[in-house]
């Protein structure tokens, strides 16, 4: 296990509708997060194309061409890569977050289960399950933006053994002070380390938050950004979980029972 993995966040200015400008900026930041000896390169959410809806299906469609890319690029710089896209099946378009390891295979794709529909993510198909990815420095939840808000799925993930937890997003800068508090809660409830890249920047709809950061286990920022353009490195220290669960074992102290919807009393 890879005890002190370094994890970089690309937090950029998401060209709508424009694949090409976003990939030549992803591969750029990538690369110079590979300079840096990163052992796994976070994207934002949708980060090929953003929310373009008027022209999803064939953002989706040129997916597998772009994933084709990222895995070369991830193989040869060694490093995992994890973050966003659309992908189009028989049944609709997903918004798919894909982990793909060091070895440039796409390892885990998790089918964004919460759609924020007040913006417009009906136009996705909803996912139905959680997703681990199995990485070099232990088991590793993926999450997608809205999923935030929704506690009981990075729950069942720890519960399923995360250690870590990987969120993707195009958060917006009107509720950015939900996205500082929810990640940290996600972290110290969970206590795990959570790591969250936003993007920045504007479309025609929203101005979006940036603030993507690192939380170890205890709720601390280990890195954070601002509201710019950056990239973001930190190193976890993962005997961190153990230390915190071993001090405070929340988890051994769960009552599953007590939390049954048939169990709670009313007087």
């Amino acid at each position: 296990m890879v005890q002190k993995p370094k994890i970089g966040l690309v937090q950029f200015d998401v060209k709508l509708g424009n694949p090409r400008a976003n990939i030549d900026h992803v591969r750029r930041a990538i690369q110079d997060l590979a300079d840096q000896g990163v052992n796994l390169a976070v994207l934002p959410e949708m980060w090929s194309c953003g929310f373009d809806y008027s022209a999803l299906k064939d953002h989706a469609a040129q997916t597998p061409a772009v994933l084709d890319e990222l895995c070369s690029l991830a193989e040869n710089l060694n490093l995992a890569v994890s973050g966003t896209m659309p992908e189009l099946t028989p049944d609709g378009v997903y918004n798919t977050h894909y982990y793909i390891n060091e070895k440039g295979s796409v390892q885990a794709e998790y089918r964004k289960v919460h759609r924020f529909t007040p913006a417009g993510e009906g136009e996705f198909e909803p996912g139905a399950r959680s997703v681990l990815a199995a990485a070099p420095w232990g088991k590793t939840g993926l999450l997608t933006c809205y999923d935030l808000r929704f506690p009981e799925q990075s729950r069942a993930l720890v519960l399923a053994g995360a250690i870590v937890l990987i969120v993707s997003a195009q958060w917006p800068a009107v509720r950015i002070r939900h996205w500082d508090v929810l990640l940290q809660a996600r972290a110290v409830e969970n206590q795990a380390f959570v790591i969250a890249c936003n993007r920045c920047g504007k479309d025609p709809e929203l101005v979006y938050g940036g603030r993507s950061a690192v939380i170890s286990p205890w709720g601390e920022v280990i890195a954070g950004a601002g509201g710019g353009e950056t990239l973001l490195t930190a190193a976890l220290n993962l005997y961190e979980v153990k230390d915190f669960r071993t001090r405070i074992p929340c988890l051994e102290h769960r009552i599953p029972e007590a939390y049954d919807l048939e169990n709670i009393v009313e007087k």
